[in-house]
């Protein structure tokens, strides 16, 4: 098991850019898998041996290279669990928060990044609200692509980022989002107008519609994900 368990931790980036630590890993390892052959050998006198060795702690005729059989419980599992302690912690989980704004006139949203800023040329936002979720992928997410153009001010957003793209409409940023439910998240669906779908082209395939619930008549459901509402005071 430690040898199992030493050959995926030798491939960790913390492990793989500290010299110390991988050649800690690669020693450990190597002293793992040669006690496990001597082991594998072992026979009937040699089982007495380690019979002496549990009861009367006596290693007198062990044939082992470390002159033990109990090597692991006494010297390579100590020294494998010191090195799991002295692996660095972790770094915090950064959650990014994304801004829902609605203008007014036509009715549709825009969509950025709390800490990017949004085109000056667009005027009487109205705040809708806000999510967070994490800046690198978990387990059950989906990728989804923000896409935008100067004029008018429009935004798009949809999990196909290459259909999506056309000579107006040029990439924003991306963000990761759940594709099911996950405790404590929020469900989020994504509405076209219905007036300008066309699947088919992809200039003509408005989609800037992002609420909780049902849309409104003029709305086409596209897609939806999950993610993190803010907190009380509005951070992640």
């Amino acid at each position: 098991m430690v040898m199992n368990a030493l050959d995926g931790i030798k491939e960790w980036p913390e492990v793989k850019s500290d010299s110390a630590l991988s050649a800690k890993a690669n020693d450990l390892y190597r002293e793992a898998r040669s006690y496990s052959v001597a082991y594998s050998e072992m026979n009937d006198i040699q089982l007495s041996y380690l019979q002496s060795e549990i009861i009367r702690d006596e290693t007198d005729g062990i044939n082992s290279p470390y002159g033990s059989w109990l090597h692991y419980e006494k010297s390579l599992a100590p020294r494998y669990q010191e090195f799991m302690d002295s692996m660095p912690e972790p770094p915090q989980r950064q959650d990014a928060k994304y801004n829902i704004w609605q203008i007014a006139e036509p009715h549709r949203h825009l969509f950025s990044r709390d800490d990017l800023p949004l085109p000056t040329s667009v005027s009487n936002l109205q705040y809708q609200r806000a999510f967070c979720t994490p800046s690198v992928y978990e387990e059950g997410m989906k990728e989804y692509f923000i896409t935008s153009r100067p004029n008018p001010i429009h935004f798009r957003i949809t999990s196909d980022k290459e259909f999506s793209l056309t000579d107006t409409f040029q990439e924003r940023e991306s963000f990761w989002a759940y594709e099911t439910a996950q405790p404590g998240t929020t469900n989020f669906n994504i509405y076209s107008h219905i007036n300008r779908v066309d699947r088919t082209n992809p200039a003509n395939f408005d989609v800037m519609y992002i609420m909780p619930g049902d849309g409104r008549p003029y709305m086409v459901y596209e897609e939806q994900f999950w993610a993190r509402s803010v907190s009380e005071d509005g951070s992640c």
